[in-house]
């Protein structure tokens, strides 16, 4: 799950295979085309290296070595390819021989000499990549070599000779295959890794399925979600004897059957794969049972993987898994204690070399409601190593957090084993790394900047090795939670506040009344996005509809539908955050502060964004919506509302969360997808989950709350006061008293 930074290297290599003397101008008409990709029959595609995970500038020196492995799909067998090579020679190309060479899966498939001429331009050229080289899974490699000694001008800092750009595409054609039908290739070919395309297939059903079917095919959808990552999932949902032309898992049981399905080889828990009727090639995967329990064991062994094999199975010996604990998601940070960058992925053999040494990432997620304020720190004991000449000065190792630079650390003096292959002698550093530049899922990247050194002594640059130690650690064990709601930033990013149980225990979807496959479709799609963000299949969902709601009073309701189908919507009408009026008194006057109050004498949760009290949100303007508020049947629980203009409205705004620019759109209490765009407001009302400390408690209000602050202060001076003047004048009346006294 973690190539998308060698992906980079595709680039990179497939650039060395194509010569670079040709202008981006000229050669723009002639790398169109494309022949070689698109004349074989069959299924063409193109991935922009940007599409494929590269997200930062890939810049070559000498001696610079990039990897990057990319995948094609079990089903389909390769019969041409090309790359679109976008590329910068830099201005300063030293004298001598310097070539780009490049390796496909080890095997050398091409040079590119850099020459002076081409200072400065940018170019493009189109590079045939053969099909008897390309494999399911790829691995290019691309390397900067040279026999110059100088890099850079002298007394300035060493400079990159190449850069390639992201939007720069891998393209092939292939010729779809028939697999076998068989259950040991699970989950082929309806989920396959290889590729970095969203998981797609339909779950269908005999019929209209019942609670009970719609929760394992939950904690189905929950599972492929994990599988998916990054990809994000699209999963439809219909009936199984109405096929469509895509892969298609149906979960059935012996009183509803799909057509050619004999009622008395549904003897218990089985699965079993066939290709599907009128499917040009697609597989239908039937889990199947005597009745809902059966079924639900079926679906266990999927998601538990169990060892299958032919084309047809059956089950024995599937649970349920105990209970999850709050904050336990197998995709978050652990909180009981120092989790080691191993843990997360860190290579122990993740040597990289200069001047210009690739990045080291790693993918993290947090819980979205730890307590911080903005000088909140995560603690990071970092330690790596580095082998390199003594004599150097200004070399970095940067520590950023999704994109935002947290630390900069001057490296310590090398050990002494110079030349050895490995850094084997450690340094230790203790980073503080805001937590405020952290999301649900995070990036941390370490950048080992060996460019800055006087005189241009290259020859260091180029010998340098550095690696970071996999048992360096992250701490946030002892951290309070707490967050105010509604929070949908929480939501689309972290599938919070249902994903504080990973199993789903305390979570139920309220779908319309009678068959509304569209919203069906959304619960599982959204349930993968849960699925994803906590590593762990949503066991204990609840699902339910609109007159059974109040059987799931104590859980977080996750409600869809549209004003037509849901009368939820209808019923709670003047809870929503959308309302135009005011619900309470207290609501009134909250609505009319934020319209006539100036902004400084009021406390307003999220200043950053507009609030619903100004707007009005009708079926006009919008085309889904997304909301958050507290639940009306338990004030301990919330509830998030997808509202679609029609039935099926809201599948424009699931699109839209699996673009990264929109998703970070969706903050506060209310998104509204207008024109393709996702537009958030804070709603009127807000409501804390969570606790903190008393002390925490009382800094919170005070700091986000400046007139309570002053009027606390105003209080406790004017007590100070009262208790001074009470004493002074005790004082003068015991002077009084001994005056006369004396007198």
């Amino acid at each position: 799950m973690r190539w998308r930074g060698p992906l980079r290297l595709c680039a990179v290599v497939l650039s060395g295979l194509l010569s670079l003397g040709v202008d981006a101008e000229a050669t723009l008409t002639e790398a169109t085309p494309a022949p070689a990709a698109t004349a074989a029959a069959g299924i063409s595609k193109q991935y922009s290296l940007h599409e494929l995970g590269v997200d930062y500038q890939m810049s070559m020196s000498k001696g610079t070595l990039l990897g990057v492995p990319f995948g094609i799909a079990a089903d389909l067998v390769p019969t041409a390819g090309s790359l679109l090579l976008k590329y910068r020679v830099a201005e300063h190309v030293p004298p001598g021989q310097a070539q780009l060479s490049i390796r496909l899966n080890g095997i050398q498939v091409g040079t590119v000499q850099l020459v002076a001429q081409d200072a400065g331009r940018t170019l493009q050229q189109v590079l045939p990549l053969p099909a008897e080289a390309l494999a399911g899974f790829n691995h290019l490699e691309l390397e900067l070599k040279s026999d110059t000694i100088q890099q850079c001008h002298a007394g300035q800092p060493a400079a990159a000779w190449l850069e390639i750009s992201s939007a720069s595409q891998i393209r092939f054609s292939a010729q779809p295959v028939a697999l076998d039908n068989d259950l040991s290739l699970w989950p082929l070919p309806f989920f396959d890794e290889r590729t970095v395309d969203p998981l797609r297939l339909k779950l269908a059903f005999a019929g209209s399925p019942d609670p009970a079917k719609q929760r394992s095919a939950g904690i189905l959808a929950s599972w492929l979600g994990i599988q998916a990552g990054y990809r994000g999932t699209d999963l439809s949902a219909g009936d199984v004897d109405q096929p469509e032309d895509q892969n298609t898992i149906a979960l059935v049981t012996a009183d509803h059957l799909p057509a050619g399905v004999d009622p008395a080889d549904v003897d218990g828990p089985k699965i079993e794969i066939r290709d599907l009727p009128g499917g040009h090639g697609h597989k239908l995967l039937l889990i199947m049972g005597r009745d809902d329990a059966q079924l639900q064991a079926a679906v266990l062994a999927l998601v538990q993987g169990k060892p299958m094999h032919g084309a047809s199975f059956r089950v024995t010996g599937s649970a349920v898994p105990p209970p999850r604990q709050p904050y336990d998601a197998p995709a978050w940070l652990d909180m009981n204690g120092p989790v080691r960058l191993r843990e997360l992925g860190m290579d122990g053999d993740g040597v990289v070399k200069g001047p210009f040494p690739p990045s080291t990432e790693l993918s993290l997620s947090l819980p979205p409601d730890l307590y911080a304020t903005d000088r909140t720190r995560l603690p990071l004991n970092l330690r790596y190593a580095i082998t390199a000449p003594a004599h150097r000065h200004g070399w970095l190792l940067q520590v950023m957090v999704n994109g935002h630079p947290a630390a900069e650390l001057p490296l310590a003096s090398p050990a002494s084993s110079v030349g050895t292959p490995v850094p084997t002698a450690f340094h230790q550093h203790r980073v503080m790394l805001p937590l405020a530049d952290f999301a649900g899922r995070s990036v941390l990247r370490f950048n080992f900047d060996f460019r800055q050194q006087p005189g241009c002594v290259s020859t260091a640059a180029s010998q340098a090795k550095a690696r970071i130690a996999p048992d360096s650690t992250l701490d946030i064990s002892g951290w309070q939670h707490y967050l105010v709601m509604p929070d949908l930033a929480a939501f689309a990013n972290s599938g919070f506040p249902y994903s504080r149980l990973a199993d789903l225990q305390d979570t139920a979807v309220v779908l319309p009344d009678g068959v509304a496959w569209e919203s069906l479709a959304t619960a599982f799609n959204l349930l993968a996005r849960i699925g994803s963000a906590t590593g762990y299949p949503a066991y204990r969902v609840q699902f339910t509809d609109a007159a059974h709601v109040a059987d799931h009073a104590h859980q977080d309701l996750l409600l869809l539908g549209s004003a037509d189908d849901q009368p939820l919507f209808e019923q709670w009408s003047t809870l929503l955050p959308t309302y135009p009026g005011a619900a309470t008194l207290s609501g009134y006057i909250q609505r009319w502060l934020i319209l006539h109050v100036p902004a400084r004498w009021r406390h307003e949760r999220r200043p950053d964004l507009a609030s619903t009290a100004g707007q009005l949100f009708d079926g006009s303007r919008y085309e889904a919506l997304l909301m958050g508020f507290q639940s009306p049947l338990d004030h301990a629980h919330s509830v998030v509302a997808l509202e679609g203009l029609h039935p099926g409205g809201v599948k424009p705004l699931l699109d839209a969360l699996r673009d990264p620019v929109q998703l970070a759109r969706v903050q506060g209490s209310v998104a509204v997808l207008e024109r393709g765009r996702v537009r958030s407001f804070v709603g009127l009302q807000s409501y804390s989950v969570g606790s903190l400390s008393r002390i925490s408690r009382w800094a919170l209000d005070l700091s986000s709350r400046p007139w309570l602050l002053a009027a606390w202060m105003l209080l406790w001076t004017g007590l100070v006061a009262l208790k001074l003047s009470h004493i002074l004048r005790g004082v003068a009346r015991r002077r009084l008293n001994e005056r006369e006294h004396d007198d």
